[in-house]
């Protein structure tokens, strides 16, 4: 059976909204040099930003990739469609949007998030849903 451990009271959850929750907000927060022992295997939003937030639709490309990759590790299947709108924002910005669709065990749950890029950066994270 495949967990998550996360540093609340829960300590480690295996129900598909829980497990796909946490594993979102660490995609989210991570930091791609945090661990000496897996550098080159963290998977990092703040550096795909980083390294492609100049180029919306290779930051598109790259997140969808190792989003997918990373999710696939704990769900039976997974789908993850990235897209990019309000390219002409100001000073650059831009908005990318993930959508999420994971099953595990028969259970499926859809989550989505979008993000406000600009200066190669994350400036803002919401819930798409809410």
């Amino acid at each position: 059976m495949t967990r998550v451990p996360t540093l609340t009271p829960a300590g480690w959850v295996d129900d598909v909204v829980s497990m796909s929750v946490k594993l979102m907000d660490y995609f989210l927060v991570t930091e791609h040099s945090q661990s000496h022992l897996y550098r080159g295997n963290i998977t990092s939003l703040t550096y795909l930003v980083q390294q492609y937030g100049s180029e919306p639709d290779a930051l598109a490309e790259h997140t969808r990739a190792n989003l997918q990759n990373h999710l696939s590790r704990y769900f039976d299947e997974v789908q993850v469609n990235t897209s990019i709108t309000n390219l002409n924002g100001p000073d650059g910005r831009y908005n990318l949007i993930l959508d999420v669709l994971l099953s595990k065990d028969g259970k499926q749950h859809s989550l989505g998030r979008l993000l406000e890029i600009g200066e190669s950066k994350v400036l803002s994270v919401s819930d798409k849903s809410a």
